[in-house]
């Protein structure tokens, strides 16, 4: 996530939660923040700086944002031979999230992207996580987020828990 739009979402949040934050700073402060590069960097922050930072911190979220782009990073995967590499390492993250969460009761959330695959130069396309099957099944929930052309809430569309799908 860019840092400007962090900000943006960091006074949203103290604009509507004095209670809580008099400041976008406060809501900031509350936040840490690591760029992984690289796989090797993700693996490390995964096995290392996040155990750590649990230990000694009351952490409530772990949140990780577009965890494809350092796995997907072209030199590092960039033969079929690798692919095995890949595969394992993805299995590997999600097995150490899986534990870590566990371990301080935690959730996690982690954001992939998605990419189109075109089934032929005529036919419809469809959406793929980008990562690709070895994490679709690393992960315990998958949730697929677009965004709507027209956003509507519909009294019609109100299901019996009260929750509003949007159209």
């Amino acid at each position: 996530m860019p840092i400007t739009r962090l900000k943006c979402l960091a006074q949203a949040a103290a604009d509507r939660r004095p209670d809580l934050f008099s400041t976008a700073e406060d809501v900031l402060g509350n936040i840490f923040i690591h760029k992984a590069s690289t796989p090797e960097e993700v693996q490390e922050l995964i096995s290392d700086r996040l155990p750590n930072l649990m230990a000694s911190h009351n952490i409530g979220l772990i949140a990780l944002d577009s965890i494809a782009a350092p796995i997907r990073y072209e030199h590092a995967f960039s033969t079929k031979e690798d692919s095995a590499k890949k595969a394992d390492l993805l299995l590997r993250i999600g097995a150490m999230l899986k534990t870590l969460c566990h371990k301080h009761a935690c959730p996690c959330i982690v954001s992939n992207q998605v990419v189109d695959l075109v089934s032929n130069a005529y036919g419809p396309s469809s959406k793929i996580p980008a990562l690709g099957l070895a994490w679709a099944v690393a992960v315990n929930t998958r949730l697929f987020l677009f965004r709507a052309p027209q956003a509507q809430t519909s009294d019609e569309a109100q299901g019996p828990s009260g929750v509003r799908e949007v159209r």
